[in-house]
C-alpha cells in the first residue's frame, strides 16, 4: 500500500506524543510513549507516511521537534498564540485519544490543517480545472517546499510521461536511467536539507568544542587563582578580625575618654564654685543606693567634708547609710524622707541631714548651689540640737546609772537585814 503524506503534531517531553492527520484533516493515528528518543520518533513518524508537516502546540519552538522538522525536510509549523486547554479540548474532542501528550499533539496538527487549508483548497480548484487531481497530495507536498503551483504540476507530469516512456518496450534503449518518482524528488531534497543541517551542526559542535577548551582554560587559571586567593583570603580575615577589635576597644575608650572629660570639667567647675567664698557646691545623689554612691563616687570622688544632695532618700538601708558614714561627709540634703533607721545610722555618724525647706538650693545640670551663709546658720544650729541632745542623752545614761546603783544597794542591804 501506498504510503501518504501526513501532518504531524509532536508534543515532546518525558511522555511523547504523536498525532498525524492526512493532507485533507482526517484522523490517521494517535501515540505516546515514555522515554522516546529523536530517532524512535522518527521511526514512529515514517510508519504513518511521509510527513509534509511538523506542527507544535506551543510559540517557543522545541528543540527536539525543531531537530526533527529538519530531518525529515518536512514544513515546520509554529502557532502564532498561545492554544488554550480550552481550545485543545474543544477541537480534539470527537478524536480518540488517550491522554494529554496526545490532545496536544493533535491540537497542534489540526492548527497546522487549519492553517494550509485555504491553500490546499486552491490547489484542489486549480488541478480540477486542468484535470490533474491525481497529483493533489504531491503538488502539496512540493508547494510546501516552495514550488509554485504551475512548476509542480510541470514536475509530476514530466515525471509521468518518462514512466510512459520507460514503460514502452520499444523504447527501451532511448533511456539511460529509471524515471524519477516523487519520492525521489523529495527524498534528495531532503538529503540536501540534512546536509545543510549537518553542516549547521558540525560548525556550532566546533565552536562548542572551541568554547569548551577556553572554559576549561579559565577554570584551570581560575583554580590555581583561587587557591593563591584562598590563603590571601585567610590572612585577610584574620588581619580584618584583629582591625574589628581594635576599632571596638577605640571606640569603647574614646567613649570614656569623653566622659572623663565632661567629669573634669564639671570638677573644673565645682572647684571655681567652692573657691567662691558666698556658695557651697553640693554633689548630687540620685537615689540613695548602693549603685548610685558607687557611680557619684566614680565620677567624682566622695570625700571627707562633702556635702550631698539627695532627691530620692526612700529605698535605702543601714548597709547604704554605712557607705555614706565611710566617706565622712558632713552633711545631706534631701528632698523627701528618710527611713528611720537610715536616719539614725547617719546621725549616729555625726552626719548632719537637712531637707530643702531648712536650707534652699539651686539646681544646676549636674550640682546643686546652695547659699553658704544659709548652709551654716542650719549646720550651727543641728550641731547645737547634737549638743544638747548628746547632753540630754549623757544626762539620762548618768540618771540610769544613779538608778542602777540605788536598787542595788538597798538590795544589799535588804539582805543584810534578814535575822
Amino acid at each position: 500500500m501506498r504510503k501518504q503524506f501526513i501532518i504531524v503534531g509532536i508534543d515532546p517531553g518525558t511522555t511523547v506524543g504523536i498525532a498525524c492527520l492526512d493532507l485533507y484533516g482526517a484522523f490517521i493515528a494517535a501515540y505516546s510513549s515514555k522515554e522516546l528518543s529523536i530517532n524512535g520518533i522518527i521511526e514512529k513518524i515514517m510508519s504513518y507516511g511521509y510527513p509534509a508537516i511538523i506542527a507544535t502546540d506551543v510559540t517557543s519552538l522545541p528543540q527536539a521537534v525543531e531537530k526533527i522538522s529538519a530531518s525529515l525536510d518536512a514544513k515546520l509549523y509554529v502557532p502564532s498564540s498561545i492554544i488554550t486547554i480550552r481550545e485543545k479540548n474543544e477541537i480534539t474532542k470527537m478524536y480518540p485519544v488517550n491522554n494529554a501528550h496526545e490532545r496536544d499533539a493533535l491540537s497542534a496538527a489540526i492548527k497546522a490543517h487549519q492553517h494550509y487549508s485555504s491553500k490546499f483548497e486552491n490547489i484542489d480548484a486549480r488541478l480540477r480545472e486542468m484535470g490533474k487531481e491525481k497529483f493533489s497530495e504531491n503538488v502539496k507536498s512540493l508547494v510546501l517546499k516552495e514550488y509554485s503551483v504551475s512548476k509542480a504540476i510541470e514536475v509530476l507530469c514530466q515525471e509521468e510521461l518518462n514512466v510512459n516512456i520507460y514503460d514502452t518496450k520499444e523504447k527501451t534503449r532511448e533511456v539511460s536511467r529509471p524515471p524519477p518518482k516523487i519520492e525521489e524528488i523529495l527524498l534528495k531534497t531532503r538529503i540536501k536539507t540534512q546536509k545543510a543541517y549537518i553542516n549547521e551542526l558540525e560548525s556550532d559542535l566546533k565552536l562548542s568544542n572551541e568554547r569548551i577548551n577556553k572554559l576549561e582554560q579559565n577554570i584551570r587559571e581560575w583554580n590555581e587563582h583561587a587557591i593563591i586567593q584562598a590563603k590571601r583570603s585567610k590572612e585577610v580575615k584574620n588581619i580584618r578580625s584583629r582591625i574589628k577589635n581594635l576599632q571596638e576597644n577605640l571606640l569603647t575608650l574614646k567613649n570614656e575618654n569623653a566622659s572623663l572629660c565632661i567629669a573634669n570639667e564639671e570638677l573644673k567647675n565645682l572647684r571655681v564654685m567652692q573657691l567662691r567664698e558666698e556658695v557651697l557646691v553640693c554633689k548630687t545623689l540620685g537615689q540613695f543606693s548602693k549603685s548610685a554612691i558607687s557611680e557619684l563616687e566614680y565620677k567624682y570622688s566622695i570625700k571627707p567634708g562633702d556635702i550631698i544632695y539627695l532627691k530620692d532618700s526612700s529605698g535605702g538601708g543601714a548597709s547604704t547609710a554605712k557607705i555614706l558614714c565611710e566617706h565622712n561627709i558632713l552633711a545631706i540634703i534631701t528632698e523627701t524622707e528618710m527611713s528611720h533607721t537610715s536616719l539614725e545610722k547617719i546621725s549616729a555618724c555625726g552626719i548632719a541631714i537637712f531637707n530643702i525647706d531648712e536650707i534652699p538650693v539651686k539646681l544646676q545640670e549636674d550640682y546643686v548651689i546652695v547659699e553658704k551663709d544659709a548652709f551654716e546658720n542650719a549646720y550651727k544650729n543641728w550641731m547645737e540640737k547634737q549638743k544638747h541632745h548628746q547632753k540630754k542623752k549623757k544626762s539620762a545614761w548618768l540618771e540610769k546609772l544613779i538608778k542602777e546603783y540605788r536598787y542595788e544597794r538597798k538590795k544589799k542591804e535588804d539582805i543584810h537585814d534578814l535575822p
